[in-house]
């Protein structure tokens, strides 16, 4: 549940800093169409995040890979908010948050699957409903607060450095929490297949 919502706490300031980024007062043409961009590269990245780590990282036996694949998805939304943070450019700006995206979106979808591999049947649907309403709050408490940063003088590098630092926390947070055995990484979920978990579950 909490894995989902700290990625959320990253991805909420990203409108925030899109407006920031493509505000031009004198010219709202250009605005709009370089906003467009920008959704256009946050929409490739979802796409193809889960897609590229579903190849690479994860075993469909092996739940424990879902949890590997969230980790490293944190690891590569640290990539993308310290590019968004120290970038002059707005193609380099496209980039980073085609990165970003790609790491965020891979944490929800792998986190969400994590839940319905390991929840029992009976209870999922209070799961499902707890972890969108968690993963909801944040995303909007992460907004709120770089809407008030925002209003008190803070720039898109201080907002993306203070995400680049939230990122790096997750990731120390749950690679040691998933060192210690803990969730998808014990030893069941680790050696059994996935009928074999769901059986236990029941």
């Amino acid at each position: 549940l909490f894995m989902k919502a700290s990625s959320m706490i990253l991805i909420g300031a990203d409108d925030i800093i899109a407006v920031m980024v493509t505000e031009h007062p004198s010219n709202t043409e250009e605005s709009s169409i370089e906003l467009g961009k920008v959704y256009a590269f946050q929409g490739l990245g979802n796409l193809l995040g889960p897609i590229l780590f579903n190849i690479f990282f994860i075993d469909g036996n092996r739940p424990s890979t879902l949890q590997v694949a969230c980790i490293v998805g944190f690891a590569v939304t640290i990539i993308g908010w310290y590019g968004i943070a120290n970038i002059s450019s707005f193609q380099a700006y496209c980039i980073f948050i085609f990165i970003r995206s790609m790491g965020s979106s891979t944490i929800y979808w792998n986190s969400t699957l994590l839940l319905q591999n390991l929840a029992s049947t009976e209870i999922l649907g209070r799961i499902l409903s707890y972890d969108k309403a968690l993963a909801s709050f944040f995303e909007a408490c992460a907004a709120y607060v770089a809407g008030e940063l925002e209003d008190n003088n803070f720039g898109r590098h201080e907002i993306s450095t203070l995400c680049t630092g939230a990122s790096l926390f997750f990731l120390i947070f749950w690679s040691t929490y998933h060192l210690f055995g803990k969730g998808a990484a014990r030893k069941e979920y680790r050696d059994d297949n996935l009928n074999s978990i769901s059986n236990d579950a029941k």
